[in-house]
């Protein structure tokens, strides 16, 4: 004879046992630590007093390339940028900037989002986030970029993880920034949007 059990115990056996724990939320969002290859294009310039034109020689439509480190999803990074040709006629062009990241968001802050068959994930950080920078000639200056507005300037910021290719080897992530405030001694001087992709490639 079998013998009966109150829905109560019941209820308590449940909450104690693997049954009651929820499933861990996974988004699918993976960055895998390692050295990235990237490749920025400067989509946006506010300029006001022309110090960033004039004096650091950007401009709208200028490309630069880097190597990052990335620990991963969640922690900060660094990125070396480089020029290979500067010239006086492109003062930009300093031979390399240094930069230090703030954290990527965490992979529980990327929603999946559907292109065709394949499926990226979006992140749009809520704080004001600074990178520091330090060029070759010296100069230090920051980027603040936010969702927000900054200055006088609405501001915008997502992070992108691209869709991992077949075998799930190789990863990536972009970083569209508009109107990121570029300080030099706690002074902003304009306002740079930038439009960048990391690339991992693994055989």
């Amino acid at each position: 004879m079998f013998k009966t059990v109150s829905t109560a115990a019941i209820a308590a056996l449940i909450a104690t046992s693997a049954l009651a724990a929820a499933p861990p939320k996974t988004t699918g969002a993976v960055v895998k630590g390692g050295q990235y290859v990237g490749a920025t294009q400067y989509t946006g310039l506010i300029d006001p007093d022309g110090l960033c034109a004039g004096v650091a020689g950007l401009a709208v439509g200028q490309n630069t390339s880097s190597v990052a480190s990335i620990t991963g999803l969640g922690a900060t990074w660094t990125s070396t940028i480089a020029n290979a040709n500067p010239t006086p006629s492109a003062p930009y062009g300093v031979g390399w900037i240094n930069c230090q990241f703030p954290a990527l968001p965490a992979a529980s802050a990327f929603v999946a989002t559907t292109i065709g068959t394949a499926t990226e994930y979006v992140a749009t950080p809520t704080d004001v986030e600074t990178t520091s920078c330090l060029a070759s000639n010296g100069t230090p200056y920051t980027l603040t970029s936010s969702n927000t507005t900054v200055g006088g300037e609405a501001q915008t910021l997502t992070v992108t993880v691209l869709p991992v290719n077949t075998g799930g080897k190789d990863y990536g992530f972009r970083l569209t920034s508009g109107n990121s405030a570029l300080s030099v001694n706690g002074n902003t001087i304009c306002f740079l949007s930038t439009d960048a992709v990391y690339l991992n490639g693994s055989k």
